[in-house]
């Protein structure tokens, strides 16, 4: 089964350490419930943070595979804006 490694990367700081997740969407929803449930610098900065996919992970074969560069998968400032216009 192939999973996918991703990271956040803090404009000041530079990449979190990775996470594993099945796909994107599920990535998505994690992050935004991070920020969400977050009273730290998540909260405080949010265009400071972008989620990246940095690779994916084979669990049969046990194959690390990078993407390179880092794929964009989203942004705070995105998912803020989204969440904003969805409560309209």
């Amino acid at each position: 089964m192939k999973t996918f490694i991703y990271s956040v990367h803090d404009d000041k700081t530079g990449f979190n350490a990775p996470f594993m997740d099945a796909n994107d969407d599920s990535a998505i929803r994690g992050f935004t419930f991070a920020f969400k449930s977050n009273t730290g610098l998540m909260s405080f900065a949010p265009s400071d943070f972008r989620l990246y996919r940095i690779g994916s992970f084979d669990t049969q074969t046990g194959v690390l595979v990078p993407d390179c560069p880092p794929v964009v998968v989203s942004d705070l400032a995105t998912l803020i804006r989204k969440d904003v216009e969805n409560e309209k």
